[in-house]
């Protein structure tokens, strides 16, 4: 398939984190040069005037030559999430916490309910190197 460009939709409270802290989290983690398929390319999806102002003011200073091959874009409906299979990845690898994740009451034959589960991006990070054992702790017993 080459009509779709795999992406997180990210849902946040502005009153506790801004889109400049979320971009600077994104940039860090991405190589704004790299050239991909449509499939795979690195994005910024934007949702309003002032989202597109922020997001062009982070881009990170390139180097003479460089290109930047990250493309900045408004977002458009519709959104299609992918399916449920592809939906926290890190945490289906780890059956120490899929068990904390049923134990909280998820169902876990409900990939919607997996995919919409707070607990279940919390434990999905943390199955990928982000945040502490004492952090999921705290997190499970809320």
């Amino acid at each position: 398939m080459k009509d779709h460009t795999e992406s997180m939709r990210v849902e946040f409270d502005p009153r506790l984190v801004s889109v400049s802290e979320l971009l600077a989290v994104f940039w860090s983690q991405v190589d704004p040069t790299h050239m991909s398929s449509v499939q795979y390319k690195s994005a910024v999806f934007y949702t309003s005037d002032e989202q597109a102002a922020i997001v062009r003011d982070s881009i990170p200073k390139l180097r003479a030559g460089e290109k930047l091959a990250t493309t900045i874009e408004a977002f458009r409906e519709p959104w299609y999430p992918a399916e449920g299979y592809h939906q926290k990845y890190y945490l289906r690898h780890r059956s120490d916490l899929l068990r904390v994740l049923e134990e909280s009451g998820v169902d876990m034959a409900d990939d919607v309910a997996v995919t919409d589960s707070p607990l279940a991006t919390k434990l999905n990070a943390y199955a990928h190197g982000l945040g502490t054992a004492a952090s999921v702790e705290r997190d499970a017993a809320a």
